[in-house]
């Protein structure tokens, strides 16, 4: 009996111990949760290296067109350096300062004012400056005009023309505001003889405008844009001269053409960047 009783406590008590061994198993991660954290953490990796590797890309290769292409000349009116607003691309063709201009801090960009009669600046003439009607070149300007009228019309930029002097030239296109506040785009006629001004429906109020000149050598067009508007499309030009480019003076004789303002960028390319 003694034994049946000791056989019997001995299996109670195995019973015991494997039940408790059974309700406290070694603490392990599931195989499917160790998957399922790895591959978390191999996405996140992966995701963060494809994403700097195509950001790096895209830097490096960017598809939008670069407008800087064909740029022979640039000026940023930041800086004046010994009489002078320099030429940025370093080719050299340095705007000279006449008058008393400065540079001014003005709606978050550094500019150049012109405040008083005489104030201007002018670029020498360069065979790189000038085209003929059969080639492409775009002139792109951005200024902000104070709506006065020192003497006449005002006049933001003159490419070639002169009509006083001893030499005459109407070799040229330029902008013009007339004393109604409207834009007008100045050219040679056809004949290369006489002023051609054409009064678009652009009115230059006080703000910031943008204008641009585009001429495709190739179909004998030139287009004017005004603040990213199409205003304007004529025939083709030729602005080969010996006379200078003007900057807020339209060139021809003492203070005519003055304006009064600011003046930010101002390009030229040798092509026709908005075809």
């Amino acid at each position: 009996m003694k034994k049946i009783i000791c056989l019997l406590l001995t299996l109670a008590m195995a019973t015991c111990m494997f039940a408790s061994c059974g309700s406290d198993p070694i603490a392990t991660t599931p195989a499917d949760e160790t998957t399922a954290v790895t591959t978390e953490a191999t996405t996140e990796a992966t995701t963060e290296a494809t994403t700097e590797a195509t950001t790096e890309a895209t830097t490096a290769n960017p598809e939008e067109v670069d407008t800087t292409d064909g740029v022979v000349a640039h000026w940023t009116f930041s800086k004046i350096e010994n009489g002078v607003i320099k030429d940025i691309t370093g080719h050299g063709h340095d705007a000279e300062i006449s008058g008393n201009p400065t540079i001014v801090e003005a709606d978050g960009i550094k500019a150049l004012q012109t405040a008083a009669l005489g104030d201007h600046l002018m670029i020498p003439n360069s065979d790189e400056l000038c085209f003929d009607k059969t080639e492409s070149f775009t002139v792109s300007m951005r200024f902000k005009w104070d709506g006065s009228f020192p003497d006449n019309w005002v006049c933001p930029l003159n490419i070639g023309l002169m009509t006083k002097g001893d030499v005459l030239n109407y070799n040229y296109v330029g902008i013009w505001i007339n004393t109604t506040g409207h834009c007008v785009i100045g050219q040679s006629n056809l004949d290369a003889n006489a002023c051609q001004n054409t009064t678009i429906l652009a009115n230059i109020d006080t703000e910031w405008h943008e204008i641009i000149f585009a001429q495709d050598g190739t179909s004998g067009i030139i287009e004017v844009f005004v603040d990213g508007e199409k205003s304007l499309e004529t025939h083709a030009i030729s602005t080969v001269s010996t006379m200078p480019i003007f900057i807020a003076y339209n060139g021809n004789s003492g203070d005519q053409g003055q304006m009064f303002g600011l003046i930010d960028d101002l390009i030229i390319y040798d092509n026709y960047i908005f075809a």
